[in-house]
């Protein structure tokens, strides 16, 4: 089956949400370093983290050489 335009757009739309979880995580760590200690910040922290698991999951899938397969367009649509 051939690729649409959206499936053709999927990468560009992933490094784009790749750039913008890294630009995050670049400003919630010295926002995290000078929260008080308590429940909310512990839960802020729980959040970084995902993002973090998350940002790297996204990032590995990104550094595979992208075939243009259509399995491999959906995979990239669903971590998107």
């Amino acid at each position: 089956r051939a690729m649409t335009y959206a499936d053709r757009q999927a990468p560009d739309k992933a490094f784009e949400v790749l750039q913008q979880c890294r630009r995050t995580l670049k400003y919630t760590y010295p926002f995290a370093f000078y929260l008080e200690r308590n429940n909310e910040s512990i839960m802020f922290e729980d959040n970084q983290a995902h993002l973090e698991r998350t940002t790297e999951i996204l990032s590995e899938f990104l550094e595979r050489e992208f075939d243009g397969q259509h399995e491999t367009v959906l995979k990239l649509k669903n971590t998107t």
